[in-house]
């Protein structure tokens, strides 16, 4: 369970370097604390909208809540442990086959990394000049 959990947790965290790099050259500033703040914004949307979907999924197959005033529940219904057996079981196939596709995408590699070095160097080297002419 940790190697499944282990990529979707590190990954993002680990490219996050590269994308706030390739970031300072697009938009000619370091701005890796908003990039941070919308990455997680974003996270927090996902997890929310993840976890209302899933207790609608197993609202729908018939879950009973625990009334903490009853004796303790011994059982779900079948339909109940069919979903939840459902969405642990293809919730994390589907997501992480769907993080894999996106990831072939993913263009920064060390050749790209060196690339993106020298062109932040170089618009630092600019900028550099420039305050010094001023």
């Amino acid at each position: 369970m940790g190697f499944g959990i282990s990529a979707p947790g590190l990954i993002p965290h680990t490219m996050f370097g590269d994308v706030a790099d390739a970031g300072q050259i697009q938009f000619k500033k370091r701005i890796e604390g908003q990039m941070s703040g919308f990455s997680n914004f974003v996270s927090q949307i996902a997890q929310a909208l993840g976890l209302s979907f899933v207790m609608v999924i197993l609202g729908f197959a018939g879950f009973i809540e625990q009334n903490l005033a009853l004796p303790p529940l011994v059982s779900q219904p079948d339909s109940a442990l069919m979903a939840i057996r459902l969405i642990m079981a293809l919730a994390p196939l589907i997501l992480l086959g769907l993080g894999s596709l996106i990831s072939l995408f993913y263009h920064i590699d060390a050749n790209e990394q060196q690339k993106i070095k020298e062109q932040i160097a170089f618009q630092d080297a600019e900028a550099l000049s420039a305050e010094s002419l001023s």
